[in-house]
């Protein structure tokens, strides 16, 4: 049986999706790939609807996630003056220390889990930006928050809210 859409199986899964919302309609290609321009114009309207398309699928809570990362980012960047388009590797090393050490607004240090999803979001907004981020700094600056989270677990010290309680029948 079709969810009252008649778009999704009458499954757990239309529970879930409920009545649709209003989508905006797609980007047009007719504009964007289609043009009469060099092969090298095409194929760069072809990134630009790419972007587009990208931009529309992505849920509102990314764009916000990543809007926060990057005003974590700035202030990072305004307190040691640092450029905010410049995502050297001794840059995001020293992030990540200071998210743990101290990198929320009260001064405190990030949860490890918190740390890498504000790391992940000012590395995606820094290539939307513009800034070359390179795959080794990136990957360096995670092994060392992932070590890092680790000392802080042997030191006994305890951040986040912890792991959730298990959902038991009667509370569903």
């Amino acid at each position: 049986m079709l969810h009252n859409s008649g778009r999704y199986p009458d499954t757990a899964m239309s529970v879930v999706i409920g009545a649709p919302s209003r989508v905006p309609p797609w980007p047009s290609t007719s504009s964007s790939c289609a043009s009469t321009g060099s092969p090298a114009q095409r194929l760069a309207d072809a990134e630009d609807f790419a972007d587009q398309v990208q931009r529309r699928l992505r849920p509102a809570n990314t764009t916000d996630t990543y809007a926060k990362a990057w005003k974590v980012w700035a202030r990072f960047c305004a307190a040691h003056g640092f450029p905010e388009l410049e995502a050297t590797r001794g840059a995001l090393l020293a992030f990540v220390v200071w998210l743990l050490g101290r990198g929320r607004a009260d001064g405190k240090g990030y949860a490890a889990s918190s740390a890498s999803t504000v790391l992940a979001g000012t590395v995606v907004e820094l290539r939307r930006r513009g800034a070359e981020v390179g795959r080794d700094d990136q990957a360096q600056a995670r092994a060392t928050l992932e070590a890092a989270a680790v000392e802080l677990l042997k030191a006994g010290e305890r951040r986040g809210r912890g792991q959730a309680a298990a959902a038991e029948v009667p509370d569903l």
